[in-house]
């Protein structure tokens, strides 16, 4: 430390002690009159913020008081009363079956080419009722889903800003023609379409018949709804497509909308099938696999076709919202005690997937075991039915296909329902498609 010099220049000799001198000039210079102005004005400011920032919460917690009751004493407008009346006595929320041999006599809705009438309060009731009587359901379903699962069984047509007494309908005409999509497939055969079959209002089950194909044999060539029978499942409800590519197709999954929940079913509920054959339904492994073993070992040939693509990102989406993607495979699959396991070929038509071994439905699907929810019989350590909501499908480790997942998503992720486009050749071109609705279909060869 520095010691002091009594002949150091900055001495001052009146002082009697140095040290408390130089303390007293420290504190002087520390306080100052420009240090104190400096700390004022910051003082100031600060008490000017605080109060501007109280003001400014109060006048905003003014406002919000003024907006919710402006809410609270709105008067809402009064709801029509016939509208009101008629969804009161009509609207039921049943549980989808499956038929049985004892229903044989139900009937389908037509819903193709409607045509908007209009009726009084009565005809609006008596058309929902004969709509919930006609509707064709399923029996011995069990509903055990953890996720609400709702099915479309009447015909309601209800909006909150009608603003007018009379009721529009639906009135289903004979017309069963329907509106092209716009899109044009990137391959077509001459005998394609991309029009999504409609049921017609009807049941046929007047012969003990084996698959749809054998009904076009006979001379039924209208789309619809009919009655087959197997010896290992008895007689049963099909939907059956006569228009598409020759006609004869036994529809084995449908999906138009979310409405018929399909990610989140059990293994009792896949094997023996869900939903309405009017609109999305899965008809059940037992019942494919019956349409397959007829044949006696000979493949029968699926028919997979995608409508629309939901997915909006940027990137990796196939930018078609209105596209069509068809393709064909030899199928076939085990029976129950082989977990209803997959046997595929290659694609053997169509755009949906390279016809070569790079088709990823193939070669990441065959010879897999069907997987749902709550039976794991996939490759993947945990299960892929229930890993992002890919729902029950003959799983490898998750793969590239999952046409039973969670309907809606629009984003190119590899989840919920979608089917993932990669081309084998160069150019590669890859995406995801997240279809707006699809159908798979069996059809024999012999």
């Amino acid at each position: 430390m520095r010691e002091y010099n009594n002949q150091d220049v900055k001495i001052n000799e009146t002082e009697l002690d140095p040290c408390i001198a130089a303390e007293i000039r420290m504190k002087k210079a520390l306080f100052s009159q420009r240090t104190r102005r400096n700390l004022l004005f910051l003082f100031t400011f600060i008490a000017i913020l605080i109060i501007f920032s109280i003001l400014l919460f109060l006048l905003l917690s003014k406002t919000s008081s003024k907006g919710k009751a402006v809410q609270t004493n709105a008067s809402l407008p009064e709801a029509n009363s016939k509208i009101s009346h008629s969804l009161e006595s009509s609207i039921t929320t049943t549980t989808p079956k499956f038929s049985t041999m004892n229903d044989s006599s139900t009937k389908a809705i037509d819903a193709s080419s409607p045509n908007a009438i209009e009726n009084d309060t009565n005809t609006f009731q008596k058309s929902i009722i004969d709509a919930i009587n006609s509707t064709l359901h399923y029996s011995s379903m069990t509903t055990v889903a953890t996720a609400p699962i709702t099915t479309v069984t009447t015909t309601v047509i209800a909006q909150a800003n009608i603003d007018r007494a009379s009721v529009v309908l639906v009135r289903p005409t004979s017309n069963n023609n329907i509106n092209p999509m716009t899109a044009t497939p990137a391959i077509r055969s001459d005998k394609q379409t991309d029009e999504s079959i409609t049921p017609s209002s009807f049941v046929d089950d007047n012969d003990e018949v084996e698959d749809c194909k054998a009904l076009f044999s006979q001379g039924k060539t209208k789309s619809g709804i009919y009655q087959i029978f197997l010896p290992t499942v008895g007689k049963f409800n099909v939907l059956c497509d006569m228009k598409t590519n020759g006609g004869g197709w036994t529809v084995i999954q449908k999906r138009q909308n979310g409405q018929v929940y399909f990610a989140n079913r059990t293994w009792n509920e896949y094997e023996n099938g869900f939903g309405d054959l009017t609109t999305s339904f899965w008809l059940g492994l037992n019942k494919i696999h019956a349409l397959t073993a007829k044949e006696n070992g000979n493949p029968v040939t699926l028919r997979i076709e995608l409508r629309g693509d939901l997915c909006e990102d940027k990137n990796g989406c196939s930018k078609q919202p209105n596209g069509y993607w068809w393709g064909e495979w030899d199928f076939n699959i085990g029976d129950a005690s082989q977990k209803y396991s997959l046997s595929i070929s290659s694609a053997l038509a169509g755009n949906l997937s390279e016809r070569t071994i790079t088709d990823r439905f193939y070669y990441m699907n065959n010879g897999k075991s069907f997987t749902t929810i709550d039976q794991d019989n996939d490759k993947f350590q945990g299960n892929c039915a229930q890993f992002r909501d890919f729902g029950g499908w003959w799983h490898n480790d998750c793969g590239y296909v999952a046409l039973n997942g969670r309907y809606g998503d629009r984003t190119s992720k590899m989840r919920n329902m979608f089917w993932f486009y990669g081309s084998g050749t160069r150019p590669f071109i890859n995406y995801y498609i997240k279809p707006r609705e699809t159908e798979m279909k069996l059809r024999s060869k012999s």
